[in-house]
């Protein structure tokens, strides 16, 4: 992975995760994060119609292996609140 300029924040971001969205029984990925750590990093995606979405975390941090997050935000098209 490379890193973006933010110091020791880095040890602590999420190394990689996905958004997911269920459909019947299945869980698909809708987006993906990127190569690069990122200390907020925002993943975009087409819209989806579901009813149920999750974050999975496929590779928790670099240091203790620990999810820590502050919020998660969810905009609807064109950055507006669902």
């Amino acid at each position: 992975h490379r890193h973006e300029d933010s110091g020791d924040l880095l040890q602590y971001v999420l190394q990689r995760f996905e958004i997911q969205i269920q459909e019947d029984d299945s869980w698909l990925p809708v987006a993906t994060s990127p190569d690069v750590l990122q200390v907020n990093p925002r993943l975009e995606f087409g819209p989806v119609t579901t009813k149920t979405m999750r974050v999975l975390f496929t590779q928790p941090n670099m240091t203790d292996n620990i999810v820590r997050l502050r919020k998660i935000v969810v905009l609807g098209p064109g950055g507006e609140k669902p």
